[in-house]
Parts: structure tokens; sequence; C-alpha cells
């Protein structure tokens, strides 16, 4: 691991974020600089761009992807043991299986760092697993997935995901799979595949349930064993250090940060009923079945702090620092350990929390004063509410005050660009 340097701060005017040293004007530099020709620095340190994307790469994007191949294994292993008798066998050890993976999966999609920004076939092959390939932050339809159970049954010998929407795929497909404790469809009486599903025997049922769930863990292993070659066998990473893409990769990686936006706004948006909430946002967000979302922002929170942190190696606290601006890592950071603490805390499930909030709404005596108290909470996150219910609120507003060091000194010192979609979403 690369240990950070202690790291003098520097008074000097900020420079532009990427000063290649391309040569020096007629010998006029200083003897005594220790920038070396031809390297890319950030902003007015002596830190360069590839000793930030080696460290991220080594020590947080693949080591992310190899214990996502090792969860997966095991999840593999028990779930095939379940599915042996799935009549007489306990799913726990399946379903225990299942939350390692999906810890797992949130440390992944934490650093969509991905590879389609310079390998071309890279779009069906990216780091972003979510999006990418089959790992997906949330089910838009259980119906749907209802429907690919009924489907690999009717032909299991010709079926493939192939041309599936990775809507009905990933490791929240898997959930409902190992989860739910309901074994009739979700889907109208219209719908055709699953005509009759309902009516066949319990064990047949839960056969073809199982049959689908190892069809989705083998998709996944498959995912993520081809994006561990790029960075791997392929050596990806040194595509990266190439002088011309570097500065297009570091601005990839910090873009990587404002996946605590999608944290923010998709997991903690109906408790305050933003206006830039999708649609029906909380119905199908992630490990609703399981209750463990709160595991899931914990694990996504402990992701981006090694991306910013480096892992404790050099990143892009250590530019900030030098810079003079370490009050900003502070900032970020403290608000980002504050978050993770105040969910570790908890003893109710995000899901029980966020019912609570919705009911104590419904039943408030004067209209608008729980939107207001939650409004209140995010605002002044450290300050204790007397309901457990205002907890989402506060998180939004610890992850709003993290995100903001993003959008402004950060982005600012090291003249990144802010990602489209968050720079005008309004919070």
């Amino acid at each position: 691991m690369i240990k950070k340097k202690n790291w003098t701060l520097q008074a000097a005017s900020l420079l532009a974020a990427f000063v290649v040293l391309a040569g020096c004007d007629g010998g006029n530099a200083s003897s005594t600089s220790s920038k070396e020709e031809g390297a890319v620095y950030l902003a007015s340190t002596e830190i360069t761009a590839e000793s930030l994307l080696t460290q991220a790469i080594d020590e947080v994007v693949i080591p992310n992807h190899v214990a996502l191949q090792t969860s997966l294994t095991r999840l593999q292993t028990a779930q095939s043991a379940y599915c042996a008798d799935p009549q007489q066998a306990s799913p726990a050890a399946a379903q225990a299986a299942w939350s390692e993976a999906n810890e797992a999966v949130q440390r992944v999609n934490a650093h969509p760092f991905a590879v389609s920004t310079f390998i071309e076939q890279g779009v069906a092959l990216g780091a972003r697993l979510d999006d990418e390939e089959m790992i997906i932050r949330k089910v838009a339809s259980y119906c749907a997935a209802d429907v690919q159970v009924a489907l690999q049954a009717e032909d299991s010998a010709n079926y493939s995901l192939t041309g599936v929407s990775t809507l009905t795929r990933g490791i929240h497909s898997l959930e409902r799979m190992l989860f739910e404790t309901s074994y009739e469809h979700t889907c109208p009486d219209s719908t055709q595949a699953t005509l009759g599903w309902n009516d066949q025997p319990l064990a047949e049922r839960q056969a073809q349930r199982c049959d689908y769930a190892t069809i989705l863990i083998e998709d996944m292993v498959s995912a993520n064993d081809r994006i561990l070659d790029y960075w791997t066998r392929l050596n990806y990473g040194s595509q990266l250090m190439v002088e011309a893409n570097q500065a297009d990769a570091v601005q990839a990686l910090f873009e990587s940060l404002f996946y605590i936006e999608t944290v923010k706004d998709e997991k903690l948006c109906i408790p305050r009923e933003s206006e830039n909430c999708p649609s029906d946002s909380f119905v199908f967000t992630s490990a609703g079945l399981s209750e463990q979302t709160y595991s899931e922002l914990d694990a996504s929170l402990e992701s981006l702090r090694a991306i910013y942190t480096g892992d404790e190696g050099i990143g892009f606290d250590d530019v900030m620092a030098e810079s003079g601006f370490q009050s900003s890592n502070e900032t970020f950071l403290t608000n980002m350990h504050a978050a993770s603490a105040l969910i570790n805390a908890q003893a109710d499930s995000l899901q029980a929390q966020i019912e609570a909030l919705l009911d104590a709404q419904a039943n408030e005596m004067e209209e608008g004063a729980v939107k207001a108290q939650c409004a209140n909470a995010s605002s002044a996150p450290q300050v204790a509410t007397s309901e457990a219910y205002y907890v989402p609120c506060r998180l939004f507003g610890y992850l709003k005050q993290a995100a903001d060091v993003l959008k402004t000194d950060v982005q600012s010192v090291l003249d990144l660009t802010v990602p489209g979609t968050v720079q005008g979403d309004g919070d």
C-alpha cells in the first residue's frame, strides 16, 4: 500500500488542476524542483495524477471486485444447498450470504469508474455493474421478475438472460427469490406468462424460483469476472496512466464520488418528499424485502470514503490538504463518519422508520408539521431528534453537507467538472 507523505501545506496560489511539465522553457526551470518532466500534477501540489489513480485502482477498485467475487462464490454455495430441498431447508444461510454479497455490491457501485470511458467494448463491461451489467440499485417491477421465473421454467433448456432487462436481474431480483415468503406472482391476470403459475404445487414454484436464482447468481459472477479481467489480466489501469488519459481518468474518479447523490436522493428521498424523487422510489428501493437498506448505505459510504482518501493512501484529501484546504477534508469526512455512526446506532430498519414517518405525517394535527420538522432535521443533522423516524432526514442532511464539499471546494481546487446530473439538483 502506498503510504501518505507528510505533505507541507502550500500557501501559493492554486494553479490549474492538471499541470503537465512538458519541458523546461529554455532551461529556466528551477534546478531544485522535485517535479518530473511529463508528469501530470494536481492543482498546485506535488501529487501526480498517476499516484492518485494507482492508489484508487490497486487499493479500492480491484480489492472491491475481488471481495465481490468471493462473496458471490459463497452465495452460490449457500443458495445451492438451500435449493437442494427448499421445502425442508431453511433459507437463513442463503439469506446471510446474500446480505454479505449485497454489501459487496454496494461497495462496487460506489466507484462507477467506468471501463467504457476509454474502451469501446467497455460499454457492456463497465465497472458500473448496476447500470452496465446486472447489479442494480432497485427493482422496477416484481412482476417482471416473476415473468422471467415463469419463462425459464417453461423452456429451461433454451432460456437465456441475453436481452433481458437489467430491471429483472441482479442482486435485488435475487433478493426477491430468497426473501419473499409469498409464492404467488404479482402480475395482473392479463399477463400471459404467469397464467396458471399460482395454481402449480408449492414445491414446483419453489423450485422454479430457485432455478432462476441460480441463473441470476451465475450472471453476476460472470459479469464481475469479466470486469476483474479488464482490471487485472488486461491491465486496464495502464491505459488510464497514459499521459493523454490521466486528466480524464481523474475526472472520472472525481465523478464517482457523486454516487453519494444517488444514495442521498434515491434511498432517502421519500422522507423529505423531494421534488427530485423518482416515481415510487421507496416502494422499490433496494433491500426492501430484507430490510437491509441501512447496511447498503453504510457499505456505500465506506467505499466512498476509501475513494476520497485513497484508502489511507494518496487520495483527494492529500491534494486538498497540500493546497491548504484541510478544513474541507474535515468537513467532508466528519459528515461521512457521522452518517455511518448514525446508521449503526439504529435498532430499527430504514423501512420501519420511513413507515413511522409517513404514519406521523398522515396523523399530524397541523398540516405540514412533520415535513417541516424533517426539513429542520436535514438542515441541522447534528442535533438529535425526539423521534427516531426523523433519522432518515438527519442522514440526508449529513450526506448533503458532504456532497456540498465536493461540489464547491474540491471541484474548485482541482478545477474539475461536477456531473451535469447533480449540478442543478436543487439541494
